[in-house]
């Protein structure tokens, strides 16, 4: 993964729903690979791209996002 950044997260955020929306399941997977979250629901992939673009870190987020705790 080239960058993890809040900036990144929120574009690929947004890419994300377009391809759920059109059916890209291509590029949906491409992202999920990229941010280590392929096998999650879309639900809890969108859920750890807003929660990376608001600043919090990528594992974290993913706790936000599952509901597990550290």
């Amino acid at each position: 993964m080239s960058e993890r950044t809040p900036a990144q997260a929120e574009s690929d955020r947004k890419r994300y729903a377009r391809a759920l929306r059109i059916g890209d399941h291509y590029l949906a997977a491409s992202i999920e690979r990229r941010w280590g979250l392929y096998g999650y629901a879309p639900e809890t992939v969108s859920t750890v791209l807003a929660c990376v673009s608001t600043g919090l870190l990528l594992d974290a987020a993913i706790d936000e996002a599952t509901g597990e705790q550290p």
